[in-house]
């Protein structure tokens, strides 16, 4: 059995396999897909994994992108790719955006969820703000605006990566921030204070008066340091909208 990076290899990075220990031989072949040939022939060298003796080759020296085979003697072949630097973390990096776009609180998500938690609202020095938008946390059953702003600046700066090469996609994931970033500045009471943290009692969403007693609201200084960051991957911004 040869196991291999289902995601692809960097072109400029390591590239290994492991084979199980019982092969009849110690050597490996890397067939390119495109002509059919012989592109390099390694050893494989014996190493212990977890207690476990295997088998481990490397092809590092392979840098042109594409799709290869790899054969070893006694295992059915592996297809594997070799990938530019900006481009082997794009199909993770769509199912994570997926995946974050399933979380959105506030508004329906077809397929996954109606429009929710509009009945929950953080009260501050006689001011209230409802407490819906960004992402759920920890399925639905918590919301905290730390987490939210993370995730928005995670995806502002994937976003940067992509901008030159994948205009689109670099544009779908500051879109997804923006939901986020929206949920910070609008849980803000204007005296330097925020709504930050939901916590239900006993881990249940029950009713809005019982909620309303578990935002609790506070300013830190991850959140300044946070915004400071935003401004950075989004210079166009300026200091009084992030207050």
């Amino acid at each position: 059995m040869i196991i291999a990076s289902q995601l692809g290899y960097d072109q400029h990075g390591r590239k290994s396999i492991l084979v199980s220990d019982n092969v009849p031989e110690a050597s490996f072949e890397v067939i390119d897909q495109s002509t059919n040939r012989i592109v390099l022939d390694g050893k494989l060298t014996k190493q212990s994994v977890d207690g476990r003796q295997l088998f481990s080759g490397d092809f590092s020296e392979l840098s042109q992108p594409g799709k290869y085979e790899i054969r070893v003697s006694g295992c059915r072949p592996e297809t594997v790719q070799i990938l530019p630097s900006n481009k082997i973390w794009s199909e993770s990096v769509l199912d994570s955006l997926n995946f974050i776009y399933s979380q959105r609180c506030g508004a329906p998500v077809p397929g996954v969820h109606g429009t929710c938690h509009t009945d929950v609202f953080a009260e501050h020095n006689g001011m209230t703000v409802p407490f819906n938008g960004g992402w759920h946390d920890a399925g639905d059953l918590s919301q905290q605006s730390m987490q939210t702003g993370e995730v928005a600046l995670s995806l502002l700066e994937v976003s940067s990566v992509y901008q030159k090469e994948q205009p689109a996609f670099a544009a779908r994931l500051e879109e997804e921030a923006e939901w986020g970033l929206d949920f910070i500045l609008k849980t803000r009471f204007g005296d330097g204070y925020r709504a930050t943290s939901l916590v239900p009692p006993g881990g249940r969403i029950t009713k809005s008066a019982t909620l309303m007693t578990f935002v609790l609201v506070h300013t830190t200084a991850r959140m300044i340091i946070s915004c400071l960051r935003v401004l950075r991957a989004k210079p166009r911004w300026s200091p009084t909208t992030l207050n």
